[in-house]
């Protein structure tokens, strides 16, 4: 292993050790306030999120007024090479992370996207198979289009075990992970959004038509951009 790619490895694996979800958390009462822009270092500007470095800008995957806005939790870390960021509803079962490398790039690394994209992704699922002691099923890859610029698309789904959610109705729950890594050329960006309902086998077109949380996916997605330009598109 390269020294280049050992640090990526290190970082991923305290990225998703820090940031990813523990327990789950059964749905509660919202507090219609939504985040306070004061307590980022992100500018939040409507329901568009700006890095505080200026390297990306996405939408909340909930727009403002609606429940899962009101009590959306967003956690941010920014270092010298990466900037990270998560949206979670109150709730806690839905997750919604963007987090951009300026170094361990396909052009840094001297490897193809279709090379460093699926170790970034397995770093990150080893991490959410130890804290759920269940495996990601992989349901669909494709190579596809974020924000102008080519990505790989993964779904994926993952039974969540009743022990693992705070205050369930004692039944297991099976989420799915959509995962893009986007080539932004001196940037790399993993997208990955979890939803507690499984849809993993769909396209573009048959998510669209599926309930709330399919729309917040596509929503997220497709404003995300490199910078703060404007938003780009996702094609599965």
């Amino acid at each position: 292993m390269t020294r280049a790619w050992s640090a990526v490895v290190a970082l991923v694996c305290l990225l998703a050790a820090g940031c990813a979800a523990g327990p789950r958390t059964a749905a509660v009462g919202s507090a219609p306030a939504g985040p306070d822009p004061q307590d980022l270092q992100g500018k939040l500007r409507g329901p568009v999120y700006e890095a505080a470095d200026g390297t990306f800008s996405v939408a909340t995957p909930f727009p403002p007024g609606s429940p899962e806005f009101g009590d959306l939790e967003i956690k941010e870390l920014y270092g010298a090479e990466d900037s990270y960021v998560s949206f979670a509803p109150g709730n806690g079962r839905d997750v919604y992370r963007v987090d951009v490398s300026r170094t361990h790039t396909p052009s840094h690394l001297g490897v193809p996207l279709e090379v460093v994209a699926p170790l970034l992704v397995r770093v990150y699922a080893d991490q959410l198979e130890h804290i759920y002691g269940t495996a990601l099923v992989q349901q669909r890859h494709e190579t596809v289009e974020v924000a102008g610029h080519r990505a790989e698309f993964w779904a994926y789904t993952q039974r969540i075990p009743a022990d693992k959610i705070d205050g369930g109705d004692g039944r297991d729950v099976i989420e799915t992970d959509y995962v893009y890594v986007v080539d932004g050329g001196d940037e790399v960006a993993t997208l990955w959004a979890e939803v507690p309902e499984p849809c993993g086998h769909c396209g573009q077109a048959e998510r669209a038509a599926q309930p709330a949380q399919y729309r917040s996916v596509d929503r997220f997605v497709r404003s995300f951009a490199f910078g703060t330009a404007p938003a780009g598109t996702a094609t599965p």
